[in-house]
């Protein structure tokens, strides 16, 4: 038997582990895809102005594209606190007995989703 239980929740706690590793690989290749958009997007701003041959306004376009993505990830962060950290102290609080509410909603994974796509792209 599986942890000893029976077939039909053993079938269970599978098909909910099967689930959860489901939604971490999509939200893994979400973020990738969204990476390589907004870097993707960012280069093509200094390519087109390297084709003029303007390398001081590439080079300050670069910057300030990078500087952006930065600040809207930090503000990410302002608008939801709970998000700035790794979310590991939580975890093993909330296995300890702790309750936390405010660090597990939906808007903290949000806020997280879409600060590491901007820090990253950054």
């Amino acid at each position: 038997k599986y942890w000893n239980s029976s077939k039909k929740l053993a079938a269970w706690k599978l098909t909910l582990i099967t689930l959860c590793g489901v939604a971490i690989g999509a939200t893994g290749a979400g973020v990738n895809y969204f990476v390589d958009l907004l870097c993707a997007w960012k280069l093509n701003i200094v390519y087109n102005l390297m084709a003029v041959k303007n390398i001081a306004g590439a080079f300050f376009a670069y910057q300030f594209v990078s500087l952006f993505f930065g600040l809207l990830s930090a503000s990410c962060c302002i608008w939801q606190p709970a998000a700035a950290g790794s979310g590991i102290p939580e975890i093993i609080a909330l296995l300890n007995g702790m309750n936390f509410n405010e660090c597990f909603s939906v808007r903290v994974l949000l806020a997280k989703f879409v600060a590491m796509i901007l820090s990253v792209s950054a």
